[in-house]
């Protein structure tokens, strides 16, 4: 194998820089059996290897590589192309390259191609794609395309470069009208028969079944010995057949700038026995975006719930809405394929939203949008008794409050020993509510506070109340009398009664004694006037 020419001397230092921190990202560094070096195996070969080409038309040319058993991490090269051929473009479509430290280049004056790129482990094993080059014919003659000097190294700690074979591919280039390659003549007599479909390829639109934003498109076929003239159309009707005037031997072709829309190339062969049968090849180009794109929010744009759900929709009269994205303040975008998205839980506060609409070609449309998600609003208490006795709390305990109309309050009594109680109640449109404990309670010390909720999300806490339950005493208005300050009440009002009935008792016999004393000086008068 060739050593590598001046581009590659001048990139070396570069390169073995960048291939080492490329292989502690991408090998496994972890203790090992040790891993025998990989012997040579790789191949590189250009795809079609040969062929008949029309000038100025253009054609496509695929650098191939065949591994043979051992899987590779990095390909670089050097190309090179005669003078009567011009690169248009290079596509990386289709390649097995992910990484690349040298992005594909190319010289038309020097008639060079350049790339180097990469392979994450654990690499690739197999025949696959590397590069695409889009060739165009300027003269006529004999072309070639070869590899100046390349390497292919192995996925295997080191670095080997297992390059066995490249090849070579060539050509020939004529002017319309010139006579044709001839054929060799046939080992015995057979009878000829017109081609069969030949097989339509496209590096630009290459899946008949996706939609594409390019409006250029190149399209190649496979030239088949035997063949001595193709006829093709481009039209947007799916079963047209070419007519037999021929368009020469070219085996690709270009049509730049078209319309949006569905396209079809018609192509067929012929050949000795006459015209084959025709091959169709769809081709969708969309390069408008969705359009109409419409928003809204299920709880609306000023909301208490942290999660709320967006709806969305958009119009794509071609290729037709695929997906939408929704990116929420500085959140990666969120891919969503059905029309609606409960976003995840948020903090309360403003929200940015931008929701995307893309259609099946890649085209999208952006809208963006405003949430407030309100706090739920703190209840108040307003009313509650501070202190019950124990007979008195079945049903008699009584909290009311003001909050935000159809939220729910649920209000917690915590007792000094350390038990719970709690019981909730509706807001009525009036923002009031009240809740009655239908239970008697503990003697002791409670605290309590209330909170609000929406769905499942709460409010903060209320302020805390303190309630007072007295085993047993007497109730006095609004104050509780404790039992032993009820029996020295009861002892002073029975000692005040006793001395207020003592005090009654001597006066009445005082005024008996003084009513005997004139009665019986009644009588006495009354007796002497009688005698």
């Amino acid at each position: 194998m060739q050593k590598l020419k001046s581009p590659f001397r001048i990139q070396n230092f570069y390169f073995f820089i960048l291939f080492f921190i490329f292989s502690f990202l991408f090998f496994d560094l972890a203790p090992q059996e040790a891993v025998a070096q990989a012997t040579p195996s790789a191949s590189l070969y250009f795809s079609p290897a040969s062929g008949t080409l029309e000038v100025n038309k253009p054609f496509s040319i695929s650098l191939m590589v065949k591994t043979g058993g051992n899987a590779i991490n990095l390909i670089e090269a050097n190309l090179s192309f005669s003078k009567n051929l011009q690169v248009i473009s290079l596509s990386k479509s289709g390649t097995i390259l992910s990484l690349w430290f040298n992005e594909p280049s190319f010289s038309n004056p020097n008639g060079t191609i350049s790339f180097s790129g990469g392979i994450p482990n654990p690499g690739f094993n197999g025949s696959g794609r590397v590069l695409t080059i889009n060739f165009k014919v300027k003269s006529a003659g004999s072309a070639w395309v070869t590899i100046s000097s390349a390497q292919v190294l192995a996925n295997d700690g080191f670095g080997t470069n297992i390059l066995k074979n490249t090849s070579q591919a060539n050509f020939t280039l004529y002017e319309t009208g010139l006579p044709k390659p001839a054929q060799p003549p046939p080992l015995q007599p057979v009878k000829p028969e017109p081609p069969s479909k030949v097989k339509i390829f496209s590096s630009t639109h290459p899946e008949e079944t996706k939609w594409y934003q390019e409006k250029n498109i190149i399209l190649s076929w496979t030239w088949q010995s035997g063949i001595t003239d193709y006829s093709y159309i481009l039209d947007q009707k799916p079963e047209t057949v070419p007519d037999n005037s021929g368009e020469g031997l070219n085996t690709s072709t270009a049509y730049l700038n078209l319309n949006e829309g569905i396209w079809y190339f018609h192509l067929k062969a012929k050949n000795e026995a006459g015209w084959g049968e025709t091959n169709h090849f769809k081709i969708q180009i969309d390069t408008t975006p969705p359009v109409d794109l419409q928003i809204t929010v299920d709880e609306g744009h000023f909301t208490y719930n942290p999660a709320p759900t967006l709806r969305f929709s958009a119009k794509d009269e071609l290729s037709g809405t695929d997906y939408y994205t929704v990116k929420i303040l500085e959140n990666p975008p969120i891919q969503v394929k059905e029309n609606y998205l409960q976003i995840p839980k948020q903090k309360p506060g403003d929200l940015s939203i931008a929701v995307r609409a893309y259609d099946k070609a890649g085209n999208y449309s952006e809208k963006n949008l405003m949430i407030t998600i309100e706090p739920i609003p703190i209840p108040k208490i307003n009313y509650y008794q501070k202190e019950l006795l124990v007979s008195e709390t079945l049903g008699s305990l009584v909290v009311r409050g003001i909050g935000l109309p159809g939220a729910k309050i649920k209000l917690y009594l915590n007792h000094e020993s350390g038990k719970t109680l709690s019981a909730e109640e509706e807001v009525q449109e009036n923002g009031h509510w009240g809740i009655t404990y239908s239970q008697v309670l503990l003697p002791g010390q409670y605290s309590g506070y209330a909170i609000a909720m929406i769905g499942e999300e709460e409010s903060r806490p209320s302020k805390e109340i303190e309630v007072k339950v007295v085993k047993n005493g007497l109730r006095f208005l609004f104050w509780i009398i404790p039992p032993t300050m009820v029996w020295s009440l009861i002892a002073g009002l029975a000692i005040w009664a006793l001395g207020v009935s003592l005090t009654l008792c001597l006066g009445i016999k005082r005024k008996f004694r003084k009513c005997d004393f004139y009665l019986r000086k009644f009588l006495s008068s009354e007796r002497n006037q009688n005698q």
